[in-house]
């Protein structure tokens, strides 16, 4: 239970911040705006492509050095 409430706090507190614009929403979007944002990428199947993308790039690197 306690991880969960760990969760559940910073969830909270980025819900508040972002809803008392203490941040810009273009540098701190809600965390619905955020869901909804991964869900769109996900579906249109760019988070698997760019995701992909960066992998290759990892394996090259560690492999040259």
């Amino acid at each position: 239970m306690l991880p969960w409430a760990g969760l559940v706090l910073v969830l909270a507190l980025w819900q508040l911040v972002s809803a008392l614009g203490l941040v810009r929403a273009a540098f701190l979007p809600t965390p619905w705006e955020t869901l909804q944002a991964l869900a769109q990428i996900v579906q249109d199947g760019s988070f698997a492509r760019d995701g992909w993308a960066s992998v290759r790039r990892v394996l090259l690197a560690v492999s040259l050095s």
